[in-house]
């Protein structure tokens, strides 16, 4: 259920999609920041020269409000969810967790069951297959 008001324990679940040849779709829980978290995460971003420190400020940020994911490691091992693995992530969906977090981009909507991911779509178009196919690849 989506609140407007933030109250202590709330979480939501978020999720990104897959992007073929960038990364897999994740699934996380977590706890939105508030308004006053947001301004003070915003403010320090913007007075912040180094762009290492606004990496590892905005892995905090992360690391403090995701509670749960299903990142894996290269040998399909829960990723701990820790700043100095979060600083690995890919790009985007290092971009897409921290927005979702401070409340800036929707979570990404879940294909429903029996009906396609739209990205396969494309994915099939540029390879010349069927969407099934691009699903079995997937």
């Amino acid at each position: 259920m989506d609140l407007a008001y933030i109250h202590d324990g709330y979480t939501r679940n978020g999720h990104i999609k897959a992007v073929p040849g960038l990364h897999p779709e994740v699934k996380f829980t977590f706890r939105p920041a508030t308004a006053a978290q947001v301004e003070l995460i915003l403010g320090k971003t913007r007075r912040e020269q180094n762009d290492d420190a606004v990496t590892s400020f905005h892995s905090q940020v992360i690391a403090s409000h995701v509670i749960e994911w299903d990142i894996q490691d290269e040998k399909k091992r829960p990723l701990e969810i820790k700043v100095d693995k979060i600083r690995r992530l890919q790009s985007g969906v290092f971009g897409k967790l921290f927005g979702m977090v401070i409340g800036q981009i929707p979570s990404e909507e879940t294909p429903q069951e029996g009906q396609p991911d739209s990205s396969l779509d494309y994915v099939a178009l540029v390879n010349g297959i069927t969407t099934e196919e691009a699903e079995a690849k997937n």
